[in-house]
């Protein structure tokens, strides 16, 4: 094989370098600016520091199911789309949506632009991110948001 047949890749290997920084710049700045306004590191671990380990359990376990049950939908509306790479998809626009200027918008953008880099079509991608966009504001309008009203305990 000749190495007109098999050319390097260096452009890829530095936009991944350069996503990654920029992962890791919109972490920081996450945890260390935009956090600590809503609410103080040291009173929330004030709080857990009250859990006993059982209900410690259950909240972490209660964030785990959180987390995995925004990928199914992903895998569903994308077939070969794998639970790794839909749990990377829906945290990263997650965290574009509620980090970065734009809100949603940004959110859809990035998922798009996710998708596409992993070699998805276009149209599958549209078609994706608009099922699950209507699905997830279906969901958001029909459960209850007050736990209280919905238990009739209010």
């Amino acid at each position: 094989m000749t190495a007109a047949a098999d050319p390097p890749r260096p452009a890829r290997s530095g936009r991944r370098v350069l996503f990654g920084v920029a992962g890791l710049a919109l972490v920081v700045l996450t945890f260390a600016f935009l956090l600590p306004r809503i609410a103080d590191y040291r009173d929330v671990w004030d709080v857990i520091k009250t859990l006993s380990w059982a209900w410690a359990a259950v909240l972490a376990a209660a964030t785990v199911l959180n987390i995995l049950t925004f990928a199914p939908p992903w895998m569903v509306v994308l077939p070969g789309l794998g639970l790794r790479r839909a749990l990377a998809l829906t945290q990263a626009s997650t965290a574009l949506t509620y980090v970065v200027p734009g809100g949603a918008a940004v959110g859809v953008a990035g998922s798009f632009a996710l998708l596409r880099s992993w070699g998805f079509q276009s149209g599958e991608v549209g078609r994706a991110v608009t099922l699950t966009g209507i699905w997830n504001q279906f969901a958001n309008f029909t459960f209850p948001t007050d736990c209280s009203a919905a238990a009739g305990t209010r």
